[in-house]
């Protein structure tokens, strides 16, 4: 909860039994209960089935059992939606679709209030996916988020970042995280007894509203023209306060404008925006609203993977870092997380730099992996207005290539029989260090698959039960690549 986070848990995926089998029904109460006890403190709501048709009486009991022994009260959902049944707490509908994002806000508003908006109950879209993403999948998702918040609702995306082609579900790359964040940024900033108001139109714009006795916000949307640059636009308002009103970038989250706020009727001047904008006005509050800086750099890429690297040979790759903001941001520390010894990982570039915005600076990467197989490393990057760490995840495997010979120490010598082999390989060697060789077997692609440490100058490998086909046999002394020789295994 410190990092914003809020559970919603989904208790039965199905409905054991039905509402007329009192044993049944005796077991789903034994097992809320232990929901209840075990998970009780951590979670925010309760979702009773997922996608399922559960008969009126089963809910009835149920939720009616989660309401009189939680002892935190957390509101009850189920899936397939029930809104108007007495004791869920939460409509929580299933959306899934790829809307022109043009609508991305009237759309979602109807999904809201088309069905739902006679029924004073909060919304919560339990799962929701653009269908694939596409170029314009984070304008939409921003679009669905903003206005979701305006017309009292909530979205859980099913979140797909493993995979952008994915056919139904969400794909929640940086972009769309940042989009989140700057959101709830802003919803922080809301009083907790903001109402939906009126919405309404100026000219191509479409105006959504909260507001309470000390508060009002606004989101505005260009429903036509999603690239147009709006330059200087005007809008009507009808503040219930007066004091001080700050506009917001939802694409960066900074305030980027303040205008000042009389009671009732009145015209506000907009910033120049592209495609949205977010305004919140408060009653005779002395300084703007604080946002912090999370997100505010975009680090390209943000996953690296090193494919297929010729061991003890150093390579590098290069990371993009770029100011997203309005202020500058200096980059004070790095660290670097190599769990595996086969991975090392440097970073040269001194610190601290300061970028302006817009700014960017490249920052090579040196990497070596001594070793074949695969592993994984973690390069964070700490700024000075933030507390959190802005990471960039790397995964590497290492393979033998034709080059392996370049880096040999020439210590061991090194006879292979019988080659091609059947059933056994024994590896016969010449060292001055014995007791410190490692003989190790590896198929072409520099997957290990034996391993001997050796103290009497020869060993055997059983390769009875491997894949015919061509194998490396590397002999490594004090920790280092001495020989490399190959072999065919045939059955």
């Amino acid at each position: 909860r410190s990092h914003g986070f809020r559970i919603y848990m989904t208790i039965l995926a199905n409905v054991p039994g039905n509402s007329s089998d009192d044993n049944s029904m005796a077991a789903t109460e034994r097992y809320a209960q232990y929901c209840i006890d075990r998970y009780g403190s951590l979670v925010d709501f309760w979702e009773l089935t997922n996608e399922n048709t559960p008969d009126s009486l089963w809910i009835t009991k149920v939720a009616g059992y989660i309401h009189a022994h939680d002892p935190y009260k957390h509101l009850v959902s189920v899936s397939w939606q029930r809104p108007n049944h007495p004791a869920i707490d939460i409509i929580s509908p299933h959306w899934y679709g790829k809307e022109d994002v043009k609508g991305s806000d009237a759309v979602t508003a109807s999904q809201i209030n088309y069905e739902y908006g006679l029924i004073q109950k909060p919304v919560i879209f339990g799962e929701q996916g653009d269908g694939g993403w596409d170029s314009l999948s984070a304008m939409r998702l921003r679009g669905r988020i903003w206005s979701a918040l305006f017309n009292e609702g909530t979205i859980i995306f099913w979140n797909s970042t493993f995979a952008k082609d994915c056919p139904c579900n969400q794909y929640l790359g940086w972009e769309e995280r940042r989009y989140t964040r700057i959101l709830q940024n802003f919803a922080v900033l809301l009083d907790s007894g903001v109402r939906k108001s009126e919405f309404y139109q100026s000219g191509n714009l479409n105006i959504w509203g909260l507001q309470s006795q000390k508060e009002f916000a606004l989101y505005i949307r260009n429903l036509l023209n999603v690239n147009e640059i709006n330059a200087a636009r005007q809008i009507p308002v009808n503040s219930p306060i007066y004091g001080s009103g700050y506009w917001y970038d939802v694409h960066t989250g900074d305030i980027i404008g303040q205008s000042d706020l009389s009671l009732g009727q009145q015209t506000l001047t907009i910033p120049n925006f592209q495609t949205d904008i977010a305004f919140i006005g408060r009653n005779a509050v002395p300084n703007q609203p604080k946002t912090d800086s999370l997100f505010r750099i975009d680090i390209n890429p943000r996953t690296e993977v090193l494919l297929k690297t010729p061991i003890n040979k150093p390579q590098t790759f290069s990371l993009q870092i770029s100011n997203t903001g309005k202020n500058p941001i200096t980059l004070v520390k790095n660290w670097v997380s190599s769990p595996s010894k086969i991975l090392s990982l440097t970073i040269n570039t001194p610190l601290p730099i300061t970028l302006m915005p817009s700014e960017s600076i490249t920052i090579p990467v040196q990497y070596t992996m001594s070793d074949t197989g695969g592993t994984g490393a973690m390069i964070s990057f700490q700024q000075s207005a933030s507390p959190s760490w802005e990471n960039v995840a790397i995964s590497a495997t290492g393979i033998l290539n034709s080059k392996v010979a370049e880096n040999l120490n020439e210590e061991i010598n090194a006879r292979i029989f019988p080659d091609p082999a059947n059933d056994k390989v024994t590896v016969e060697f010449h060292s001055s260090d014995v007791e410190k060789t490692v003989i190790r077997l590896y198929t072409i692609e520099g997957v290990m698959v034996a391993e001997q440490n050796s103290v009497t100058g020869s060993t055997t490998f059983d390769v009875s039960k491997l894949p015919k086909g061509s194998y490396q046999i590397i002999c490594y002394a004090g920790g280092k690549v001495s020989t490399s020789k190959k072999v065919t295994v045939l059955h």
